[in-house]
């Protein structure tokens, strides 16, 4: 720590204790205090067990002119961290109230110093109005503080402080809000010796992980679209600014000197008005992975799902490792009334791009090609395989959902990932478009004890009104929107079935009826000439299995009922005639889930009744029929209720 005397004491309070993030505020205000020879302190809290005996050593040895206070964010934004979503609530359920920290914090650092505090960050700009009252602070700052540390002296003295732009002041009781300053990115480098060391000293032995924390640097500034959910053209500007690459690239080799090779980019998306600015950006990276050789760059940064195959590729190979940029669906009409700058063929486009290339990746991979360390390392694997929609979105209708399934089975997509999510609800703030749906029935804010009266400076969720209305309460659309995820956009749901409690849970309970296919199995046990797994007694040897054979097994089991279903095809015919040949191959699904799912939804009013056809259709199958039906259902995970029908399916 300096132990001169400090201008300017910045202080951040709002650290996500499960994803801890140097501040890049610290970065950036550094850089621009330099400007004006103005001397800062940076102590992120996060790790301070002690917040009054840190803080009092601190001020006394540095007498700081003026305290920050650091506010990125007023919650975490993620649902589940405030309402139960799905299963039980994570260890840090309903803890995370940075403004109620930073509340406290203002509180103590008034009790050892006379000096004012002003309080700034994108989070605190997001609510600057209600947060100025509610954390009683001297001074505010909304948006970036350029203009703000040019002025500093003056400010220091209460001198035209109307002039400060952004700046939140009183006369008398009342806050003042001066218009927001919009500025361009940092003309100079932004890091320096002593900002490393702190990252260092901040992430530790993570630095040198499998997935080492990314280290931000700014490359572009300002957007100029009207997405409805985003703040960002409020809080930084519609104008896009980006960043000198000169610039950009020696920040880059600074911090690659100091043995830091993961970035992340900051901007709005890489791909505003094309993807040319990306590709450079890549290039760059490209000359320096040549020069730095102790081992590959990674860097990310948000895109506009709008990347074709190629400009793809090319990124990965310099290193690019993907990013989570949610598409809000594949409406055509819900995509439009949100104001995203792209439209559902694009989006399809980008979609399939990401499961070629991961699809290449693999192949180069089995391949032990001699440069696959180099283009591996590069793969966006933690997001490549995972598909993931905005379907809550506020603008949502009825039609949103099932449109956005229909046209994701129509592109050959579904099926096709391992993972699936849906944000189920609108992070609502007090600036931009969102302020239209905080008045709403359907919108809630979240305490320590659960829902509250609705206020945007708590964490704040806006429910689809459509959805409120078909589906009843929150658990219920959480319900519904994790089987549209794990089942009928990706592959989740299987992970987990297992064919041998199947077999066992349904041949028992209708064994009488089922004598027959018992005797089928032992047979089929008997003459597989593995003595591992010959029956003394069938249901013994199906549950008890070791953990660590358990998925062999599971494939076993599901071997042996497709050869039951084969050996006995002619008895489950009229099923397979029933839902139309094409969707089989001999008496495997060869159809996707969506599409079998959408065939019992057109077939069927009421659940089970698919069973009372099977033995309608085939009354003397030995309960082969009703077994493949039940088969059929359990393979592709189905949920039915009168409820999801049309809000899955445009019937």
């Amino acid at each position: 720590m300096n132990t001169q005397e400090t201008d300017f004491l910045l202080l951040n309070c709002c650290n996500l204790p499960w994803r801890p993030i140097y501040p890049y505020a610290f970065v950036q205000i550094s850089e621009i205090a330099r400007r004006f020879d103005i001397r800062v302190t940076r102590i992120d809290l996060l790790y301070v067990q002690h917040w009054y005996e840190h803080l009092k050593n601190v001020i006394k040895t540095q007498r700081p002119k003026m305290i920050g206070i650091h506010l990125r964010q007023g919650d975490s934004l993620d649902l589940s961290n405030y309402d139960a979503v799905d299963g039980e609530p994570g260890s840090y359920f309903r803890t995370y109230y940075p403004v109620e920290d930073s509340k406290r914090l203002i509180r103590l650092v008034r009790e050892l110093t006379d000096a004012p505090i002003i309080m700034g960050g994108f989070g605190f700009t997001t609510h600057a109005r209600k947060l100025a009252n509610y954390l009683e602070i001297d001074l505010g700052l909304q948006g970036c503080p350029d203009g703000f540390f040019r002025a500093f002296n003056d400010t220091l003295c209460g001198r035209n402080l109307g002039a400060v732009p952004g700046l939140i002041h009183k006369n008398g009781s009342e806050y003042i809000y001066n218009d927001v300053g919009f500025y361009k990115p940092a003309e100079a480098t932004e890091y320096r010796l002593d900002i490393v060391n702190e990252i260092k000293a901040f992430y530790g032995p993570a630095l040198q992980s499998r997935t080492p924390p990314t280290i931000a640097v700014e490359v572009s500034r300002g957007c100029p679209f009207q997405c409805y959910f985003c703040v960002e053209p409020d809080v930084k500007g519609k104008r896009i600014d980006k960043r000198n690459l000169d610039v950009v690239e020696a920040d880059l080799e600074f911090l690659l000197k100091n043995d830091l090779y993961d970035f992340w980019f900051i901007c709005s998306e890489l791909n505003i008005g094309g993807a040319g600015f990306a590709l450079e950006l890549a290039e760059r990276v490209i000359r320096l992975n040549e020069r730095y050789k102790k081992r590959p760059i990674k860097w990310s940064g948000y895109s506009l799902p709008s990347l074709g195959h190629d400009e793809l590729k090319t990124m990965m190979r310099a290193g690019y490792t993907g990013a989570m940029n949610d598409i809000l669906s594949l409406d055509e009409e819900n995509l439009k009334r949100a104001r995203v700058p792209y439209k559902r063929e694009q989006a399809v486009t980008f979609l399939k791009s990401l499961s070629s290339i991961r699809a290449e990746i693999h192949e180069e991979k089995n391949r032990k090609l001699e440069d696959q360390a180099k283009f591996t390392a590069s793969a966006p694997i933690e997001y490549s395989n995972l598909i993931s929609f905005f379907l809550g979105n506020a603008h949502a209708d009825r039609h949103t959902i099932a449109r956005t399934l229909a046209f994701l089975e129509e592109s050959g997509l579904t099926n096709k990932y391992e993972a699936g999510y849906v944000i189920p609800s609108t992070r609502v703030f007090g600036i931009g478009r969102t302020q239209d749906f905080v008045a709403r029935d359907s919108t809630y804010s979240f305490g320590r004890d659960g829902v509250i009266a609705t206020d945007s400076k708590w964490p704040t969720f806006h429910f689809p009104e459509f959805l409120v209305s078909a589906l009843g309460d929150r658990e219920r659309i959480y319900s519904f929107f994790n089987y549209v995820a794990n089942t009928l956009m990706c592959q989740a749901h299987r992970k987990n079935k297992s064919f041998s409690q199947f077999i066992a849970l349904h041949l028992e309970q209708c064994l009488d009826d089922c004598s027959e296919i018992w005797a089928d199995l032992a047979n089929l046990l008997d003459s597989s000439g593995d003595p591992r797994l010959l029956p003394g007694d069938i249901k013994a040897l199906l549950n008890e299995v070791a953990p660590d054979d358990r998925k062999l097994q599971e494939d076993v089991c599901h071997s042996w009922l497709l050869e039951l279903f084969l050996r006995n095809s002619k008895r489950i015919q009229p099923i397979i005639s029933f839902f139309g040949e094409q969707h089989f191959s001999d008496v495997r699904l060869a159809s996707s889930d969506y599409v079998f799912t959408r065939l019992f939804y057109t077939n069927f009013s009421s659940a089970g009744e698919w069973l009372e056809l099977a033995t309608k259709v085939a009354p003397a199958s030995g309960g082969y029929a009703a077994l493949f039906m039940r088969y059929i259902e359990y393979a592709i995970g189905l949920v039915f209720r009168r409820e999801y029908k049309d809000l899955l399916f445009e019937l």
